[in-house]
């Protein structure tokens, strides 16, 4: 029998959390799917459990890779996946009862493109999930106002409620819409959100396109510190401007608006994830040294200067906003210096 559902999961050092990835798919009362499980090049053990797995269910395919980072991952199973439908789960998250089966009879009976379904966040302790739903019913067609909504969202971030649309997770794509698309492997961040920006434009554009929404708990994301949206990145303020320049590129008039904005949050996240990170092996001022020549460079200047909202923001924030649109980055040399105080008052 074909092959109806295939399921991608890349897998990078994830052994603690992958039992009950995998035990979710396991779980399904659906049967008609394969699970294409990427070891990108783990040194936990986590590509020993995949091939457990696999022993274990013939429907699990396992590949092992050097290390070469998601994207990658992801497209070597998109070029093994033989389903008519394809979905994706990161291996440190898990997917609800019956959520394939569920999604792909409902992709059939309405011919959809994609089906979406609702999105948790499960917060680091387990004890606290916050659920995100685009529509507050079952949707066999998102009207024209949503879509848009959810365009705008994959590259402003406008609102909370449309988070479930911007990741792989939580939907089912026809797979004939990678046909000739792929996640995009020169950039470590947001790569499922460049990606489906360009799949949601395409299937909104078409006579015959279809995005349906079932109103559903069906996929939750582990909120952890060792997970790759926060994992120390070396170089992470210039994978930010390097994304930026390309969603600009894609998305055109979409983006034009937002990406001061992003550039104003995303400066701090790679000060946090880059030059606070513990795990970073160079000496502290050198850190500071390599962030401030990208963050005061005329290409991060340009993109402050089109921050929105200015008026909404901190005084504090305010005042580093107006030196750092003119290169003056004495704001992060101050921080960096109460910071290496701070870290050599503990030390003692």
């Amino acid at each position: 029998m074909k092959t109806e559902v295939s399921i991608v999961v890349p897998v990078f050092n994830a052994v603690e959390y992958l039992p009950k990835c995998l035990d979710s798919i396991l779980a399904q009362p659906y049967g008609n799917w394969e699970c294409i499980l990427v070891d990108d090049g783990s040194t936990d053990g986590s590509g020993e459990l995949l091939d457990g797995y696999a022993r274990r269910d013939g429907r699990f395919v396992v590949r092992h890779l050097d290390h070469r980072g998601v994207s990658v991952a992801r497209n070597v199973a998109l070029d093994l996946a033989g389903g008519e439908y394809v979905g994706f789960v990161d291996a440190d998250d898990w997917i609800g009862d019956d959520i394939i089966g569920c999604a792909y009879a409902y992709a059939r009976e309405h011919d959809s493109d994609i089906v979406i379904w609702d999105c948790a966040i499960v917060e680091p302790t387990g004890l606290r999930q916050i659920r995100y739903s685009v529509c507050a019913e079952d949707r066999e067609d998102l009207p024209s106002e949503t879509l848009q909504s959810v365009l705008r969202h994959l590259v402003r971030q406008t609102s909370d409620h449309l988070f479930a649309t911007a990741s792989s997770g939580c939907k089912l794509f026809r797979r004939s819409l990678f046909a000739e698309r792929r996640f995009d492997e020169r950039f470590p961040l947001s790569e499922d959100r460049i990606l489906n920006f360009a799949v949601y434009r395409a299937v909104a554009g078409s006579d015959r396109g279809r995005i349906s929404y079932l109103h559903r708990p069906g996929y939750y994301y582990r909120q952890h510190l060792d997970s790759s949206t926060w994992r120390y990145r070396h170089g992470f303020i210039r994978d930010c401007l390097a994304y930026i320049a390309a969603m600009k590129e894609m998305a055109g008039g979409w983006y034009a608006e937002g990406s001061g904005r992003e550039a104003w949050e995303m400066l701090w996240n790679a000060w946090k994830r880059e030059v606070l990170a513990p795990q970073n092996p160079l000496p502290f001022f050198q850190r500071v040294g390599g962030f401030t020549s990208v963050v005061g460079s005329r290409a991060y200047r340009k993109l402050l200067a089109e921050v929105e909202g200015e008026r909404e923001l901190p005084r504090s924030a305010r005042m580093d906003l107006f030196l750092l649109r003119r290169g003056v980055t004495l704001p992060f040399w101050l921080r960096g210096f109460k910071r290496l105080v701070l870290m050599r008052g503990g030390a003692r």
